[in-house]
């Protein structure tokens, strides 16, 4: 979530999520899934290329901090500084973030509907 988003950057950070959140578990369940490998590959470049577009912001900044200097991962690290920059820069992207959470609500809609039709 930067302030300094554009159409460019926000439309490649949604068809990361989208695609993200596609295949991450396809691939989690079976790692010779090169369909879905790629297309995580895929979301991965169009994250790096939204970043470049727009630059990274506090919770990579943040994350780096505390990845160099507590030595947990850059992953690690931003889980726990995410929520306080989203609580604090939400007036900024509160539109975004609310256009991405929706996106990854029906998708997480659809799991549970097709988890609970094969059952």
């Amino acid at each position: 979530m930067s302030k300094r988003r554009n159409q460019f950057s926000s439309a490649l950070a949604s068809e990361a999520v989208y695609l993200g959140f596609e295949y991450l578990s396809a691939v989690a369940f079976n790692l010779q899934n090169v369909e879905a490998r790629s297309l995580l590959l895929l979301a991965a470049h169009y994250a790096g290329m939204a970043f470049f577009a727009t630059g990274l912001g506090a919770a990579h900044a943040l994350a780096h901090s505390i990845t160099s200097v507590l030595g947990v991962t850059h992953g690690v690290a931003l889980g726990i500084v995410l929520p306080q920059v989203i609580e604090t820069n939400k007036a900024a992207v509160s539109e975004e973030l609310s256009r991405l959470t929706g996106l990854i609500a029906k998708r997480i809609s659809n799991d549970l509907k097709s988890a609970l039709i094969k059952q």
